[in-house]
């Protein structure tokens, strides 16, 4: 197999790497969901401007879809390297499936099965309402934003995701809501 051109992976599971909380107060007494709604609009639109999330419409799925592995029609903006080195930028809802693409035909079927995996999104967002707030999670599944031993690859990649933190910082600070989003990926 040839040394893959690519340093980030995405793996053969449905468990995301990192996930995101934003934590938003709604009215309880409300007859409707409308300030829910408006809520989790206001998250795609930062995470829609960022570039990390295009395509997320209303209503998302549950958390327990998203783990089950159920499709996602979200897609991503990503900088990454095809099989001969060069730079693109594609937007794609399957990280398995572009890093398949990219390094080409040299690309060991091991190494794809466990790094490599299709069906994989690079992210996905859920909701759920709950007494009185409304929570709205971003879980990615690739390590394209945070590996950084490609540089040009990781500032792009890891620029929209500062992009969209900030984004849903502000939805958080506007609306008196609390955001969990760390931009490192742990290891433990």
């Amino acid at each position: 197999m040839a040394a893959p051109r690519n340093t980030w992976q995405v793996y053969d599971t449905t468990e995301p790497l990192l996930v995101w909380r934003l934590l938003i107060p709604v009215p309880t007494d409300a007859v409707d969901d409308a300030a829910a709604r408006d809520a989790v609009d206001a998250a795609l639109a930062a995470l829609q401007h960022s570039g990390l999330v295009l395509g997320a419409t209303q209503p998302l799925p549950t958390e327990d879809d998203v783990f089950a592995g159920a499709p996602r029609p979200v897609q991503t903006r990503v900088l990454a390297r095809t099989h001969l080195g060069a730079l693109v930028e594609r937007t794609s809802g399957d990280a398995g499936a572009l890093l398949r693409e990219l390094e080409g035909p040299t690309l060991d079927a091991a190494y794809a099965r466990r790094f490599a995996a299709a069906g994989r999104p690079f992210v996905a967002v859920w909701s759920s309402r709950g007494h009185g707030t409304v929570e709205v999670c971003v879980a990615f599944f690739s390590t394209i934003a945070f590996d950084e031993r490609d540089a040009d690859v990781h500032a792009a990649n890891h620029a929209r995701v500062a992009a969209a933190r900030a984004g849903l910082e502000q939805v958080a600070r506007r609306r008196g809501g609390r955001l969990t989003a760390p931009l490192a990926l742990t290891t433990g």
